[in-house]
């Protein structure tokens, strides 16, 4: 027997499978967390992007933000994704971070959307108001960013529950986390959000 060597190349395929195995979902998973990280950060960017921007101009006033304009931004992240049950594992926060009276800055509004169970880095709406909490600005990871004042900073956070491939993925269950700053393009009523409707929906994050 020893000096047998006999056999087909099915032996060394058995051998070997596991092996390739392993090396194939890892490889497959990894393209797919980096491509999943990348469109997070993505939709950060955009839905900080879009809310810095929209609003109602009018002759006589300031471009006003109503609650269905921030309602279309996050409705737009799920086409943006190419999953329509994206917020089933997502949420998105979008704050505003203001001046107040005092020239303290604080979260003046925050609205969010989503199932997964997260808060804001930064603190529920109103954080900062009254006191120095948020004096140092936004931390986006490379600097610290302040507002303009008279302006207002659009932050936007999103937080995401890696879906993997694969159950025997070393990726399973990580989660993805981006954030979007903005500077507020135009002069902005920075009242609060308007209800254009009297109906909106305001998407609280209760």
């Amino acid at each position: 027997m020893r000096q047998d060597r006999s056999g087909v190349a099915v032996i060394e395929l058995a051998y070997s499978l596991p092996i390739l195995m392993v090396l194939g979902v890892t490889g497959a998973e990894t393209a797919y967390y980096v491509q999943t990280q990348q469109q997070i950060s993505q939709i950060a960017l955009a839905a900080a992007d879009n809310a810095s921007r929209v609003g109602e101009a009018g002759v006589l006033q300031t471009r006003r933000v109503y609650e269905s304009d921030i309602n279309d931004i996050f409705l737009g992240a799920p086409k943006q994704f190419g999953d329509p049950n994206f917020f089933d594992n997502a949420r998105i926060i979008i704050s505003s971070v203001e001046y107040d009276a005092d020239d303290n800055i604080y979260i003046h509004w925050q609205r969010c959307m989503g199932e997964k169970d997260v808060d804001s880095e930064f603190g529920p709406e109103g954080t900062g108001l009254g006191d120095h909490t948020l004096e140092d600005g936004i931390n986006t990871g490379a600097a610290r960013v302040k507002p303009v004042p008279g302006s207002a900073l659009i932050v936007a956070e999103v937080s995401y529950d890696f879906q993997a491939l694969f159950g025997i993925s070393p990726y399973v269950s990580r989660e993805l986390k981006a954030k979007g700053v903005f500077v507020v393009r135009d002069a902005r009523d920075l009242t609060g959000l308007y209800d254009k409707t009297g109906e909106d929906p305001v998407a609280t994050c209760a």
